[in-house]
């Protein structure tokens, strides 16, 4: 074999073995450029509690576009929005099954994933932006997810030390952070890295909807001075929480752009267009013949830093140089 042949079954294996190091790692597999889509008419539908007139799926037709599939000629999309009230998801998840569509794209919360898991064993599905598909059960593994399950995951829970870093930064003089999740202890690496920060660490179980303002009370009667949401329940309406830590006067380091936007101060998450862009990537290689069990789950690389300048101001909150080179996006 000489070298040049041997360069090319290097690059073929590694594809055939599969990563899950970041978004490129599939495409640098995938041929280039992308063949025609194909000519057939193909249904795709998506299902989430993120209306597409607020852009929650703009980036994902996008890229769908690009590669060759257009509505009305090779492409039906069946956009299905529910609220997270129960037994919704799985009505609207029932409904795309029996229409059928082609493949099933699933977004941002495990509940409308597991609606489609629920609704068929046999189309295909896309997750979008789901956090720790694995803990959650979605899928077997990273590498191998089995089922009919893959996609493209969001929040990883090692990048909590960096969030709490950012929000340190953000408001320099905290002694004590207030972190709210759904374990019921916090990771040893968020524990570590208050430490080395130099903050107390206040950790509180929060895993209903109506616990949010009792934690908050909470967090200001054990003097809290800032708050760190590691998971928040996909239902709370966005601007309640918002408004409360801004009536409270907390420093909050949210997850989401859309709570950043809606008042919050500030966010550090994955880059949304990117895995939404991945995400339809997924879904053509599958309208193609791939098997989505064949198709590794694959984790973000890129984050952005999002700020609300005018939620700082009304805070008091004046940001150092430093820190403003961080930010990725304002918003006033």
């Amino acid at each position: 074999m000489n070298r040049s042949s041997r360069r090319a079954f290097l690059r073929d294996l590694a594809c055939l073995g599969g990563s899950v190091a970041g978004l490129g790692v599939l495409g640098a597999c995938a041929p280039a450029p992308n063949p025609a889509a194909p000519a057939r008419m193909y249904r795709v539908g998506v299902l989430s509690g993120v209306g597409p007139a607020q852009g929650g799926f703009g980036g994902f037709w996008g890229r769908m576009a690009e590669l060759g599939y257009v509505e009305g000629q090779n492409l039906i999309k069946e956009e299905r929005v529910g609220t997270f009230a129960a037994g919704v998801f799985d009505e609207l998840a029932a409904e795309l099954v029996r229409l059928p569509v082609d493949v099933l794209v699933t977004a941002s919360d495990p509940g409308p994933v597991r609606a489609a898991m629920a609704a068929t064993t046999s189309i295909p599905i896309v997750m979008v932006n789901v956090d720790d598909p694995v803990g959650s059960g979605l899928v077997a593994s990273l590498a191998r997810p089995g089922a009919n399950v893959t996609g493209v995951a969001g929040f990883r829970a090692e990048l909590d030390p960096k969030r709490l870093q950012l929000l340190v930064e953000a408001a320099p003089g905290v002694s004590k952070v207030a972190a709210f999740g759904f374990a019921a202890e916090p990771d040893g690496s968020l524990v570590a890295a208050a430490t080395t920060l130099g903050v107390g660490l206040l950790y509180l179980p929060v895993t209903t909807l109506d616990g949010y303002g009792p934690a908050v009370e909470r967090a200001m009667a054990e003097g809290a001075e800032a708050l760190l949401l590691i998971q928040v329940l996909a239902a709370l309406p966005t601007g309640q929480l918002e408004s409360l830590a801004n009536q409270y006067r907390l420093p909050t380091m949210y997850y989401g752009a859309g709570r950043v936007r809606a008042g919050g101060l500030m966010t550090y998450v994955a880059r949304g267009s990117d895995i939404n862009r991945r995400a339809a990537e997924y879904v053509d290689r599958i309208l193609r013949g791939a098997k989505p069990a064949d198709l590794p789950v694959e984790l973000p690389t890129r984050y952005e830093l999002i700020v609300n300048m005018g939620t700082a101001r009304a805070l008091g909150l004046s940001f150092s140089r430093d820190f403003l080179a961080q930010v990725d996006e304002i918003i006033e």
